[in-house]
């Protein structure tokens, strides 16, 4: 489905840029949730890192985004790590305690870490369609006019995987349908990640009369 992904061509080593504002991207996904570290620098998308563990909460994965960039915090020499956090528009509805929604432990995160973080919300009202997000993702890792500009770390294993395994779904008659294959929940995570991200950065031309999406 993403057929232009080439690990030879796509894959490898990056290094944080402080210069940069990082992205995290996340996909709510009962016991498998996953969130990706990225950079944007001009057209190009640069994939760091990836937290994509079995039987997380939002809690700990937000426990783990801290972990993961103390080191960014002590590298930097502006103080602050400018965030831009992007993701599931249904994490606004799902909750991963009796009385929290996903977003809401996400923003709570960000606030009692202030003195860490400047960072920002850019989430959808709602979740692009599949086939637009799926199309944003495979003009990201090669465009019409054969330009690459998606550069995924080999940490990212997850992703990676994503991108040369998930498929579309076919019903019973061997028909493509218009959803993917998650091979039972396996698949899909980190590279759904990836398209709410690109849908965002890099969008469709709105439509005529269509509404801007909300912004956090």
């Amino acid at each position: 489905m993403y057929w232009a992904f080439d690990r030879k061509l796509d894959v490898a080593n990056v290094e944080y840029d402080e210069q940069l504002e990082l992205c995290w991207t996340l996909d709510f996904n009962i016991g498998r949730p996953c969130s990706l570290l990225c950079q944007i620098a001009g057209d190009r998308i640069v994939v760091l890192d990836e937290i994509a563990m079995r039987d997380l909460q939002t809690f700990d994965i937000c426990e783990e985004f801290l972990r993961r960039t103390k080191q960014l915090t002590a590298r930097s020499e502006k103080g602050r790590i400018k965030v831009r956090y992007f993701g599931d528009a249904t994490g606004e509805g799902r909750k991963s305690s009796a009385n929290k929604v996903d977003w809401q432990f996400v923003r709570d995160f960000f606030r009692d870490h202030a003195d860490i973080y400047d960072a920002h919300g850019d989430v959808p009202a709602s979740n692009p369609e599949v086939l637009e997000r799926v199309a944003r993702v495979n003009a990201k890792i090669e465009n019409a006019k054969g330009v690459r500009t998606l550069t995924v770390s080999p940490r990212a294993k997850a992703l990676i995987r994503d991108l040369e395994q998930v498929s579309w779904r076919v019903d019973a008659n061997g028909s493509q349908l218009a959803e993917l294959d998650d091979q039972g929940s396996k698949v899909t995570h980190a590279s759904d990640a990836l398209g709410y991200l690109i849908s965002r950065k890099f969008p469709m031309r709105a439509k005529m009369g269509e509404m801007p999406y909300s912004w956090y």
